[in-house]
């Protein structure tokens, strides 16, 4: 894949001729909130992906799982914002706001959608960012509202900034992997659904990886995956690992533990902590192409769900600016990482539930990260979460490849998108979660970077009754990330 010719729209201005380099920070968190339930508390992680610029604003996506309590299974994705004014040289205020969906039909959720709000204060590292602030979360049509305090830790990183003397490859670089995932879980013997019934078949899911190499051996990863059949419909988790590899000739090594919120779909998972440990190794097809196989379990613990799992890969590894990365190998040269960022919100004006009746329309938080292959084609996962219609917890999760147009009157383009993957949860009749969904649509440039995009299309199920028409309207943020290639 030849990237040179793709323009840098947005990073390349922003990032390597700005004043200050280009900030992102990964911050997760912890907080335990009260459910509308007798005494009943719920512990969530969060996990936001900001970027930051020098005035303090700041901007992202971001998500919260259960990982104590009783509601496995609650997980919301959305959008972030913040303010953080430096009050000292090591001391800022920390304001913020979250918009998502998603969370548990039976966690009083009602819609699915959530807001937060949080004040604190930050103490700044060399190295991370420590906060603490009061919080409130709240489902404007459901039953959740709580307020308690927020514990944070941030880990910042940022593109250098690049002066007109030094050349590109002679900058440091970390790499990172993205991949589509194909899962299978096989559940130990005597595991059973919620409702007691025996595990008859595995359960397979459909995700999305991303790892980043620190110093030496070591790497982190973030999976995201959801159920499409084995009778787990609505099951979906997001585990961050921690693991080594290393090089066997053409091939590449590795083991890792990962841990995170999980669940839905009847499995019983408890509190909603899952545990992986895998080992696997990798083999490269072309320049920066590579597929890989893993093997290993999961585990819930206090909870019944125990299954070996069994994933393949098929991803793309770039090096990208860093400027805590390692230095570049002879013979390498200069590409662009083309990417689209898009949060929205999108409609299911006809979703069939399990009972076969059509209900209220189901509106749903969107996120999409596009990854561009050529002028014109691009690969894009996807996710959504329901935010009213009587279907929280309804969520989705898609792979696929798009087609873009040239511009045409005022800049606008046309675009199409075929995805596959898996959608559950709320009530609607997905069975099995397998589901595919078909959109054209148009988007017009609202400045070099920023654009509004309006797409509609079809939603439907490969086993359940669930066909509706789908109208999305959504903000993407295109962006451009040098990078070095073998």
């Amino acid at each position: 894949m030849n990237l040179r010719s793709l323009f840098i729209p947005f990073l390349a201005g922003l990032a390597l001729t700005a004043q200050e380099p280009f900030a992102l920070e990964a911050r997760q968190s912890f907080q335990t909130i009260a459910l509308p339930f007798p005494g009943e508390r719920m512990g969530l992680y969060g996990l936001e992906l900001m970027h930051e610029g020098p005035t303090g604003l700041a901007a992202g996506l971001g998500g919260y799982g259960a990982i104590t309590g009783v509601r496995g299974g609650f997980i919301t994705l959305g959008v972030a914002g913040a303010w953080r004014p430096k009050l000292t040289e090591r001391l800022s205020l920390d304001l913020g706001l979250f918009s998502g969906g998603g969370g548990a039909g039976r966690a009083a959720v009602g819609g699915g959608w959530m807001l937060e709000g949080h004040g604190g204060v930050d103490l700044r590292l060399d190295w991370a960012r420590l906060g603490l602030a009061y919080q409130r979360i709240r489902f404007p049509n459901g039953d959740i509202d709580s307020r308690q305090w927020r514990f944070s830790l941030a880990l910042p990183f940022s593109a250098p900034r690049l002066d007109p003397g030094p050349s590109l490859p002679a900058m440091p670089w970390r790499e990172v992997d993205l991949a589509t995932t194909l899962l299978h879980f096989a559940p130990n013997s005597g595991v059973t659904y919620l409702d007691g019934t025996p595990h008859s078949t595995g359960v397979g899911l459909v995700g999305f990886s991303a790892k980043g190499t620190l110093r030496g051996p070591w790497f982190l990863s973030l999976d995201l995956a959801a159920a499409h059949s084995g009778g787990a419909d609505g099951y979906m988790e997001g585990l961050l690992g921690f693991g080594a590899q290393a090089r066997l000739g053409g091939w590449r090594v590795h083991g890792r533990v990962a841990g995170g919120p999980a669940g839905g779909g009847r499995l019983d998972v408890g509190g909603g902590m899952a545990w992986k440990l895998a080992g696997g190794l990798e083999r490269d097809l072309a320049a920066g192409v590579y597929l890989g196989l893993e093997m290993g379990s999961i585990h819930t613990p206090g909870a019944s769900f125990r299954a070996s799992l069994t994933q393949l890969s098929l991803g793309r590894r770039f090096r990208l600016a860093d400027s805590k990365g390692v230095a570049p190998e002879p013979g390498w040269s200069l590409e662009s990482l083309a990417l689209r960022i898009r949060a929205g919100a999108s409609e299911l004006s006809r979703p069939r539930r399990g009972t076969g009746q059509d209900g209220m329309p189901v509106r749903s938080q969107t996120m999409a990260l596009d990854l561009a292959l050529s002028e014109h084609w691009y690969v894009t996962g996807q996710a959504a979460f329901a935010t009213s219609g009587r279907a929280g917890g309804w969520g989705t999760g898609l792979v696929g490849l798009g087609v873009e147009s040239h511009p045409f009157v005022y800049g606008t383009r046309a675009l199409g998108e075929f995805l596959v993957g898996a959608g559950g949860g709320g009530g609607l009749d997905s069975r099995g979660g397998a589901v595919i969904q078909a959109v054209v649509g148009l988007a017009q440039p609202l400045s070099q970077a920023w654009e509004l995009q309006v797409r509609g299309g079809q939603l439907k199920s490969l086993r359940g009754g669930l066909s509706s028409p789908l109208l999305e309207i959504a903000v993407s943020w295109r962006m451009g990330f040098a990078c070095v290639e073998p």
